[in-house]
């Protein structure tokens, strides 16, 4: 009789960067920083065998997001991609930095500018992250906090 071959595991699984941002997995009530109102609701899975993290988050309204998150294999930076029932579409890359996870990307203004945006994932204990926003409108050189969240498991 032949022994079942063991199920290889994948380079995500085994890859340190693929898991640099397990901290987020899980469900999650999102809420101000200072405050007690639910805003939503995430959820983040990996998926394809570990190299894909997924975010689906329910708003207020009927309001939907995903976000599909990977870490590059030839970069060596995670990558986000972030779209929403609204339209609306923000792309962001960068890596772990103290612990916490550092993206950041560019977005549209009217006029033909572009702001920098920068979003930072900070674990505080195994139950709650806050995700802290900063906007930069000098290419990064000085950034603004414009908002921060709290995640809390669910």
């Amino acid at each position: 009789m032949t022994p079942i071959a063991e199920t290889p595991r994948t380079p995500c699984v085994t890859r340190v960067g693929n898991n640099e941002f397990n901290f987020i997995l899980g469900e999650w009530d999102v809420r101000p920083s200072q405050g007690h109102i639910t805003l939503g609701r995430a959820s983040f899975t990996k998926d394809l065998s570990g190299c894909l993290l997924e975010e689906r988050f329910s708003g207020p309204g009927s309001y939907e997001g995903w976000s599909f998150n990977s870490f590059g294999v030839f970069s060596g930076k995670w990558h986000r991609t972030y779209m929403d029932n609204l339209g609306q579409r923000l792309t962001l890359s960068g890596s772990l930095a103290n612990g916490a996870m550092v993206l950041t990307g560019t977005r549209p203004l009217p006029g033909g500018r572009r702001v920098a945006i920068r979003v930072s994932w900070i674990p505080v204990t195994a139950d709650e992250v806050r995700q802290r926003w900063e906007l930069s409108f000098d290419n990064g050189g000085m950034w603004k906090a414009t908002h921060e969240l709290r995640y809390t498991r669910r």
